[in-house]
């Protein structure tokens, strides 16, 4: 549905706004709970779950391109603090923010050698 792309890119593009179901709804052209529920049952997620998932992809996105501090990090992919963007990464991930890093490093360095 067009209307949903809209808010789907809306958040795709720019993860680290102040997103809310009210706001994506707006986009959308759509009341909040009818486009809680078409968003759900088309993507299986609901809005804010799907912004949570944006917000973890560009953190990843930022944490193996550049040396950006964890707190930098956690406030450019929208996160509120930095310990709520570890306690989410770490659910999204499986992995605790440093041992992630440390991982990456690890990998650079073997593809190098």
């Amino acid at each position: 549905r067009p209307s949903l792309l809209r808010a789907i890119l809306s958040v795709v593009e720019c993860p680290q706004a102040a997103h809310s179901v009210a706001s994506l709804a707006a986009t959308a052209g759509m009341s909040r709970s009818s486009f809680a529920r078409s968003f759900a049952a088309s993507l299986d997620l609901t809005p804010m779950e799907f912004v949570g998932q944006a917000r973890i992809a560009r953190a990843r996105q930022l944490l193996t391109s550049t040396e950006l501090s964890v707190a930098t990090v956690a406030t450019s992919a929208g996160f509120a603090s930095r310990s709520h963007f570890s306690r989410s990464f770490r659910s999204a991930v499986g992995a605790d923010l440093l041992s992630f890093r440390d991982r990456l490093k690890k990998d650079q360095h073997v593809r190098r050698a």
